[in-house]
């Protein structure tokens, strides 16, 4: 935890200046939204989210996850401890986190000192890092069952950290295989302002090291577009109905597809004023649309644990998706984007709309 507090702080303040860059208040909603679910429960329970300052509640948040993974580490000792143990034949038991195959050794110093279970965040990094289970490295083209590198020495072994993480992702630098922002094709036509623009600004190239080591990192040509299932209704409308919707900063307004509204039975109403859009074919030739009409709406999580305030969106023809959630919606409820961690946060409730908590049945 406090590894990766230092990672995102260091990061921030290469960012200040920038329109990028977060704040204090910021910076404790984005840990919070991030931390282990034991980890958030203790710390709602100890009231660590009404402490105001920053330095302050990075601490309360450290000592709060310190004794998780403490409490944590007592009770597999415990659990071992009350394991009937074999002299005579020593045997690789199935360990729950670990895919040990059932083959007697005999007994020496390097398997006496047992490999330690692999906790909750690391299972969760190596499987955002395209890791193994098994050899405990990231990265890897291969899975657990089909590992030949063989479990890790248990004598100096580390806990694995988002730190190692990231200087795995930076050793791996350009071989990474770079993915398109390509849509999903469906029923409707694109909307070629929308579908076509890639959505990412990238730097060419960037050194990358602590000076020991450093590689030339070529950066992608395009990064996925940020896709949300969420749940539309309105005050007008016969139903709700659920929507998969992309949310576009760089798009002005909020757009919604004339099937969509028809639906779901929104009411249409006329704009004060038409808006035109000027769409670039090709060469000198230009195309133009004009709205006309819009709604008004509410947005829902699919979880329907977070709500909209009522937003207006403009009816569009050729939408790639029944909604776009432009950046009406995302300034008007206080939407902060991270694209590299892939979040799109409520700053005053905390809430990731991309990356919305697990369901009481998903943690049974």
């Amino acid at each position: 935890m406090a590894d990766w507090i230092c990672l995102l702080e260091s990061t921030n303040a290469v960012l200040i200046g920038t329109t990028d860059h977060l704040s204090p208040e910021m910076i404790c909603s984005h840990i919070e939204t991030h931390l282990h679910v034991d980890t958030l429960v203790a710390s709602r329970l100890a009231e660590v989210h009404l402490i105001k300052l920053y330095a302050d509640f990075c601490k309360a948040i450290k000592l709060v996850d310190d004794m998780h993974i403490r409490n944590t580490l007592l009770l597999q000792q415990a659990v071992v401890h009350m394991l009937p143990t074999n002299t005579s034949n020593t045997t690789h038991c199935e360990h729950p986190t670990r895919n040990y195959t059932a083959t007697a050794v005999p007994m020496t110093t390097a398997n006496i000192a047992r490999l330690p279970p692999l906790t909750e965040a690391e299972r969760a990094l190596l499987v955002e890092y395209a890791g193994c289970f098994k050899c405990c490295r990231f990265f890897t083209p291969h899975v657990s069952c089909d590992c030949d590198r063989g479990f890790p020495g248990a004598v100096g072994y580390k806990t694995l950290t988002e730190v190692d993480a990231k200087v795995a992702k930076r050793l791996q630098g350009g071989k990474q295989a770079k993915v398109a922002a390509v849509l999903p094709s469906g029923t409707m036509n694109v909307f070629q302002p929308v579908a076509i623009v890639p959505a990412v600004v990238v730097m060419p190239s960037a050194v990358l090291g602590d000076g020991s080591q450093s590689e030339c990192v070529e950066a992608p040509f395009f990064t996925p577009h940020l896709f949300v299932d969420v749940i539309i209704s309105g005050s007008s409308c016969s139903s709700e109905a659920p929507a998969h919707a992309l949310i576009h900063h760089g798009c002005d307004s909020v757009l919604i597809s004339p099937e969509f509204t028809d639906c779901i039975g929104l009411a249409r109403c006329k704009l004060p004023e038409p808006k035109t859009v000027i769409m670039a074919v090709g060469g000198d030739k230009k195309e133009e649309f004009v709205f006309k009409e819009y709604e008004k709406l509410s947005v829902f999580s699919s979880d329907q644990v977070w709500s909209s305030w009522s937003c207006k969106a403009i009816i569009a023809l050729n939408l790639c998706v029944p909604i776009i959630l432009g950046g009406p919606f995302l300034s008007f409820n206080q939407f902060v984007i991270d694209h590299d961690l892939r979040t799109c946060i409520d700053k005053k409730s905390g809430y990731d709309l991309l990356n919305p908590p697990p369901t009481s049945n998903e943690l049974s």
